[in-house]
């Protein structure tokens, strides 16, 4: 793994650390800044869980310092459309739910920082595949699909049904008799699935249509799944 890489699956980890404990996670990212000050991705997973929090001047300004600090133009841009959303965010009623920059790729990514309650092993190759699904949709739906095979492996184990030697479509299947699993949610999962088999023996690449559709999707089944199933985890409250 590169340096690059460490330090940002670290600086995701201190995210999750603080939005569940806001001090702990903060002590979290100011040891990592002590000894990467000038990296632009600790201040941008930082602004995100500020931002989770609504503590929206920090967030700002910690977006602001990332975009100073990047130099690819990608995460440069990244780091804009964040400023913009809490920008908008301040002119919106308290009760809204979430703000959209209208870029699907980025408000994705904002939306599973969100998601406080998702185990960090899936959250650590969850961003990263967001982060790339514009550039490189083929790859990042495997590691999408990945995360979706997680959650059925998880949903089997509750509910004592040992994983089979079937395939995930009829692994998937067998979840639609769960009366616990929604039908939108199951087949939220199959769309996934669906999109991951194709970065997995692509022929040319996954269209961009594909990509917004299977990100959609993945985005309602981990959605479901913070509230539903690690519902027992604990959250930080917004305070």
């Amino acid at each position: 793994m590169s340096d690059y890489r460490r330090i940002w699956v670290e600086a995701i980890k201190a995210n999750q650390r603080m939005v569940i404990e806001r001090f702990d996670g903060t002590a979290e990212f100011e040891r990592l800044l002590a000894k990467h000050p000038n990296d632009g991705m600790l201040f941008l997973e930082r602004g995100e869980a500020f931002e989770y929090l609504k503590l929206l001047d920090e967030a700002e300004a910690d977006y602001t310092q990332a975009e100073g600090c990047l130099t690819s133009p990608h995460w440069k841009e990244v780091a804009r459309v964040a400023l913009r959303r809490v920008r908008k965010t301040r002119t919106q009623s308290p009760s809204t739910r979430h703000v959209f920059s209208g870029n699907q790729q980025w408000d994705a990514f904002h939306r599973m920082h969100g998601l406080a309650r998702v185990p960090h092993d899936i959250r650590k190759r969850a961003v990263p595949a967001i982060a790339r699904i514009a550039a490189e949709p083929d790859s990042a739906a495997v590691d999408l699909r990945w995360c979706v095979e997680v959650v059925v492996g998880e949903l089997e184990h509750r509910f004592g049904q040992g994983r089979s030697s079937k395939d995930l479509w009829q692994r998937i299947e067998d979840l639609r008799h769960l009366s616990t699993v929604p039908n939108t949610v199951v087949s939220q999962m199959d769309e996934v699935r669906r999109f991951g088999k194709q970065g997995a023996h692509p022929q040319g690449s996954v269209p961009p249509s594909d990509w917004v559709t299977g990100l959609a999707a993945f985005i309602g089944v981990f959605e479901w799944a913070d509230k539903s199933l690690w519902h027992d985890r604990q959250s930080s409250p917004a305070t």
